[in-house]
C-alpha cells in the first residue's frame, strides 16, 4: 500500500534555520522488531557513548514506506530550526528531496528528530509502487540525512533479515485489523480520496491554545474504510505532542474523509483502510 503526501495544517510564525556539522555513524546494537499496538518499529542504536543516537523506522500498514525517528543528544547536530531535509537509503540511490522534519523530545526529555514518510528505495510516497526486490533490498547499506551544510549518515548494514521481519509484522497487523492480507496485497484499487486530503484539514482548524504556545504535532492515523467508501474508524496509530491534536485530528477526518471504495480484482468493492500521516505545523 502506497501512502499520500502528508497532511499540512499550518500557522505562519516566522523562524530562521542554523546551520550544524557532518558525521558517519556506525552501529552500536542489532536491529530489533517490535510489535506495537497499530504499528510496527524496528530499532538500532548508533554513535559513541554520550553522542549515541537511536534510529527507529515505523510503519503503519504494509508496504515499503517508513516514518523516522532519531533519539539521542546526537540529533543536535542537525541543527535546531527547519522543517525539511534530503533523506535517503543507500549509498547508490538518489536522496528523496524535501522530506518532512520536525523536532521534539521524548518521554526521557531527550532531543528527538522524525522524518518521513521515506520510501525504501527513495520513490515518489504518492504513487503506487511495486514491493522492493530482495536485490534491491540487498544493496541498501546506509541511511543519509542532508540540511544545507548538514550531512549525517548512518552504517545500517545487512538489512535483509531485518526487513523481511517487518513485513512479517505489517501483515500481521492487517489481520488484527479484520482483514485478509493477501486480498489487500492484491487489491485492484486501494481507497481513494474524493477530495484532496488537503481539504479535509485546513488552517483556521489549528488549535487556538496550541498556537499561542508554538505548538506542533505529527499525527499518523488509520482510517478503517467500509465497501461504500465510508469511513468507519479512526485510530491514532502514533502522535507527538497533547491529545488535544490526536482527538481534532480523528473528528475531523471522520467529517470531511470520503473515498471511492477499494475493489478486488473481480471488480467488487470491498472493506480496507488508509494511513496517512497529519503534520500540524507552524511555518517557517
Amino acid at each position: 500500500m502506497s501512502a499520500l503526501p502528508a497532511i499540512f495544517a499550518t500557522a505562519a510564525i516566522a523562524q530562521h534555520l542554523l546551520a550544524s556539522t557532518s558525521d558517519v555513524l556506525s552501529s552500536r546494537t542489532p536491529w530489533i522488531v517490535h510489535y506495537a499496538d497499530d504499528s510496527c518499529r524496528l530499532g538500532r542504536e548508533f554513535g559513541a557513548d554520550g553522542d549515541k543516537i537511536m534510529v527507529m523506522l515505523d510503519q503503519f500498514a504494509p508496504g515499503d514506506v517508513y516514518h523516522i525517528t532519531l533519539a539521542g543528544k546526537g540529533t543536535e547536530r542537525l541543527g535546531k530550526t527547519g522543517s525539511d531535509a534530503d533523506v535517503g537509503f543507500g549509498p547508490e540511490l538518489t536522496l528523496q528531496t524535501k522530506v518532512g522534519l520536525m523536532r521534539g523530545t521524548n518521554t526521557a526529555g531527550e532531543p528527538v528528530v522524525v522524518l518521513g514518510p521515506l520510501d525504501l528505495l527513495n520513490r515518489e510516497t504518492e504513487e503506487a509502487h511495486p514491493l522492493a526486490t530482495a536485490a534491491e533490498v540487498a544493496k541498501i547499506r546506509e541511511l543519509r540525512i542532508k540540511r544545507r551544510s548538514e550531512d549525517l549518515t548512518f552504517r545500517l548494514g545487512a538489512m535483509t533479515s531485518a526487513l523481511a521481519g517487518m513485513r512479517t509484522c505489517t501483515a500481521d497487523l492487517v489481520k488484527l485489523w479484520g482483514l485478509d492480507p493477501g486480498q489487500q496485497q492484491n487489491l485492484a484499487s486501494l481507497p481513494a480520496p474524493l477530495t484532496s486530503p488537503s481539504k479535509w484539514l485546513k488552517s483556521s482548524d489549528y488549535p487556538k491554545k496550541a498556537l499561542r504556545k508554538n505548538e506542533q504535532a505529527l499525527v499518523s492515523f488509520r482510517l478503517m474504510i467500509d465497501a461504500s467508501g465510508a469511513p468507519t474508524l479512526c485510530r491514532i496509530q502514533v502522535a507527538t505532542q497533547s491529545p488535544e491534536f490526536k482527538e481534532l485530528t480523528c473528528e475531523l477526518l471522520m467529517k470531511r474523509a470520503r473515498f471511492e471504495p477499494a475493489r478486488d480484482q473481480s471488480g467488487t468493492a470491498v472493506p480496507s483502510y488508509h494511513v496517512n500521516t497529519v503534520r500540524w505545523i507552524v511555518a517557517d
